[in-house]
């Protein structure tokens, strides 16, 4: 009896194991993000089919583009995933990560009254375009909202 005991105690303990190995083996890999990518709701749309395709789970940590990109200095994850291009250059140039992609940009679009009172376009276009610009805008006292 004694013997079946300690059989037991070995499968039990054996089967314990394998299931642990099992769950530990699931591929995955880790992504350091800045907050606005995760909310824009891309991560929700690409992961699902991106698992789906490779059987590779995609864990996000999303931070500020600095903490990001300290996350893949220290190795803490597969894939940085910012946007700060000047960062992101010196990060490969210092080896901390090869083969940059753009895969996002962003549009700045002024919204107003078609008689633009304050002059912002001419022919229909924004007709100073950068810091500048919007440095302007924010000079000026015209009411506007930001996001």
């Amino acid at each position: 009896m004694m013997v079946w005991g300690w059989f037991r105690l070995w499968a039990v303990s054996w089967l314990l194991s394998a299931a642990s190995t099992a769950l530990a083996q699931q591929p995955f890999i880790t992504v350091a993000s800045t907050t606005s990518t995760e909310e824009s709701g891309l991560f929700g749309y690409l992961l699902p089919a991106f698992a789906k395709v490779t059987g590779i789970q995609v864990h996000v940590v999303a931070v500020g583009t600095g903490q990001a990109l300290k996350i893949g200095e220290r190795g803490d994850c597969d894939v940085v995933f910012v946007h700060d291009r000047p960062a992101e250059l010196a990060f490969v140039e210092d080896g901390f990560g090869i083969d940059r992609r753009e895969v996002m940009y962003n549009d700045f679009i002024l919204v107003g009254p078609k008689s633009d009172p304050q002059h912002h376009c001419r022919y229909g276009r924004l007709h100073a375009v950068g810091s500048r610009n919007m440095a302007q805008l924010q000079e000026q006292a015209e009411p506007r909202n930001s996001r």
